[in-house]
């Protein structure tokens, strides 16, 4: 019992408080307004977790997109793509400087790539 109450334990209960506070963040706001905010982003944007088959078939979309004659929307989607292979690099660079930190990189690029699609085509007109 005595160990338990070492400075360096709570050092470590204090680490992994921060470790953790994202996942204690999210369960806040999902108790307090995730259930609105689903509700909002459902029926507004059409966005879920891992939809896999919507996510494709948006991204393929904003891909054709680029090859339109369209400029906005060309120069739109080649920042969202832009972006994306950025943060590959980002990971692929962090993960020779440091692997062990780089682990979280693909969960979070795997999340928001297919949590969220591509912007509102409907912005850009053909």
């Amino acid at each position: 019992m005595n160990r338990l109450l070492t400075p360096a334990w709570r050092r470590e209960a204090f680490n992994l408080i921060l470790i953790t506070s994202p996942l204690w963040a999210y369960l806040v706001f999902e108790v307090t307004m995730g259930q609105y905010f689903s509700k909002l982003e459902t029926t507004f944007f059409s966005r879920g977790l891992l939809l896999f088959d919507q996510s494709w078939m948006a991204w393929n979309d904003a891909f054709w997109r680029i090859l339109s004659d369209n400029l906005q929307a060309r120069t739109y989607f080649i920042v969202e793509f832009g972006t994306i292979a950025l943060s590959l690099l980002a990971f692929i660079w962090m993960g020779r400087r440091e692997p062990i930190l780089s682990a979280y990189s693909p969960d979070h690029w795997l999340f928001a790539d297919f949590w969220f699609s591509p912007g509102d085509a409907s912005l850009c007109n053909n």
